[in-house]
């Protein structure tokens, strides 16, 4: 009787500790799927953090181009211009315009045309390069901005999981 209630006994030791161990091996498994979710979501955020970076690096390159291969150009093209409209007022100013023939008078005509048109001229490639300017900025703040934006919330969410 008393090796019956024994064996009872281990039996029910026996019993409990087997659903103590499949309680064990069932919260391993849920933490083993929980880390397998938490480095997918981990690699998920790296892929997009090195997309982000890519992503600003080629802009940053974009506007260096922009900035390095449009701009200095119409520089250049207004400072010229600003020449020849420097050099066509010293011209009008003179007095040789009563002793000048038809044809010269003709042409001192076109060329106070040409500067009127070349003041226009100043003034929109002025205005353009403005713009531009404006435009890089903007792009770039707002570039910035959004990665800076985009990493805070790539940081938050490594933080939190």
């Amino acid at each position: 009787q008393k090796l019956e209630t024994e064996e009872k006994e281990m039996k029910e030791k026996n019993h409990e500790v087997d659903k103590q161990v499949s309680t064990l091996m069932r919260e391993n498994q849920k933490l083993e799927a929980e880390k397998a979710n938490l480095e997918h979501t981990l690699a998920n955020l790296d892929e997009d953090i090195a997309a982000q970076k890519s992503r600003f690096e080629s802009q940053t390159k974009q506007a260096k181009k922009i900035e390095n291969e449009s701009i200095p150009p119409i520089e250049i093209e207004i400072k010229s211009l600003k020449d020849q409209v420097k050099v066509l007022e010293e011209e009008m100013g003179s007095e040789l315009s009563e002793t000048l023939t038809e044809e010269e008078k003709s042409l001192l005509q076109k060329l106070k045309s040409m500067q009127s048109e070349l003041d226009e001229e100043i003034e929109s490639q002025n205005q353009v390069l403005e713009e531009v300017s404006v435009e890089r900025q903007r792009l770039l703040s707002l570039l910035e901005d959004n990665l800076l934006k985009r990493k805070q919330e790539l940081e938050e969410e490594g933080t939190t999981l």
